[in-house]
């Protein structure tokens, strides 16, 4: 349903989204997305990332891709930028948590700078469900210390 869209990235064309997970005493299932959700456009690739404890991945934007990620084990500190001089929210960074203690679908539009850490000390895995294959040309990766984005890593 859309209106089970939060907006607490606060950054233009970024959303999320609450999900569902059903626990019981044999362990656990958890939603990610459907093709009938407001979020699905077309199906690309799915994969998974896997995150040791407080290593930090960063900066990544994808210029056409859009991604739907969600961190079904351990949590993870997600950091945004808006670098898109159209954009109405330009310049302005959005820091969050997902994973076991707010289990939300992410989705990040193209342009959108992002980098995150583990915060678990089993490591964090995240699963990332693109609109299209992955082509290395299509993404920009650059460096944790880029002056592009404002944000140093604690």
């Amino acid at each position: 349903m859309v209106n089970d869209i939060i907006d607490v990235t606060a950054l233009h064309d970024v959303k999320m989204k609450k999900l569902k997970e059903i626990h019981d005493e044999r362990g656990f299932v958890k939603h990610m997305i459907r093709s009938d959700s407001p979020f699905f456009s077309s199906f690309g690739e799915v994969y998974f990332s896997f995150t040791k404890y407080k290593v930090i991945k960063a900066w990544k934007y994808h210029k056409e891709i859009i991604q739907n990620m969600t961190v079904p084990m351990g949590n993870m500190r997600f950091v945004l930028y808006d670098p898109r001089e159209s954009s109405p929210t330009f310049e302005k960074l959005s820091e969050f948590i997902l994973g076991d203690d707010n289990f939300s679908l992410l989705q990040i539009p193209p342009g959108i700078i992002y980098g995150f850490q583990s915060l678990s000390e089993n490591g964090t895995l995240i699963a990332n469900c693109i609109n299209s294959p992955h082509r290395p040309e299509e993404s920009v990766t650059l460096s944790i210390d880029d002056d592009k984005v404002p944000y140093k890593w604690s």
